[in-house]
């Protein structure tokens, strides 16, 4: 869910309009609540929204999701038009996670199995660009094993926070806090393992 500046109130997620496929749905509602438009993304496959972003510069919102067996990104504007949509974002089958930088880049996050096992991986995208992507990264943490992203976000310097659960080196799950540039360098990585422990999941993080 996301709010202007006028008090309009955009949601997105997935509606059935038949047994076997799902239909990306978003609506906007004006501030006392009357709908002003309803819009879907339809493949015939399972389409879904997962987040949605807003840009009051660009007076634009992005909703990242999938589009049946693949990722998606759309861009509408406030009216309700399609400004672009961008569909299959390399390894990522679906983007649970984003942000939006106070430049307004978006970050895309979620696990991808390219390398043959679930790695972290981040994607700079560029509205400008029609949902062009500008950088990414993938991170296999150092037992070679599994390595999600939980949540991700951006600081007022616009660097990109990644926490998430990472095999270490020795048998365990280890908290992986991952610090970016807006360009996509990687600046440092941070791992947790409480003594005596195997298993630290961290669940959100804030900057």
């Amino acid at each position: 869910l996301q709010i202007d500046n006028s008090g309009n109130v955009y949601i997105t997620g997935y509606s059935y309009s038949n047994l076997t496929s799902s239909d990306l749905t978003t609506i906007k509602y004006s501030s006392q609540g009357s709908a002003e438009w309803v819009k879907k993304h339809v493949t015939g496959g399972y389409d879904a929204g997962w987040k949605i972003l807003n840009n009051p510069q660009a007076q634009e919102i992005y909703i990242t999701g999938k589009s049946d067996s693949r990722s998606a990104l759309l861009c509408y504007d406030y009216t309700g038009n399609v400004k672009w949509q961008a569909v299959d974002y390399g390894g990522l089958e679906a983007m649970p996670m984003a942000v939006l930088s106070n430049q307004g880049a978006i970050l895309l996050c979620n696990s991808t199995g390219v390398n043959g096992t679930a790695d972290v991986m981040v994607i700079g995208v560029n509205p400008a660009l029609g949902g062009g992507t500008s950088w990414f990264d993938i991170y296999n943490g150092p037992g070679g094993g599994a390595d999600s992203p939980m949540a991700i976000t951006v600081d007022n310097q616009n660097n990109v926070y990644i926490i998430g659960y990472s095999q270490s080196a020795g048998s365990g799950i280890d908290y992986a806090t991952l610090k970016y540039n807006i360009t996509g360098s990687r600046l440092w990585e941070k791992r947790y393992n409480h003594t005596g422990t195997s298993l630290n999941f961290p669940v959100s993080v804030a900057a």
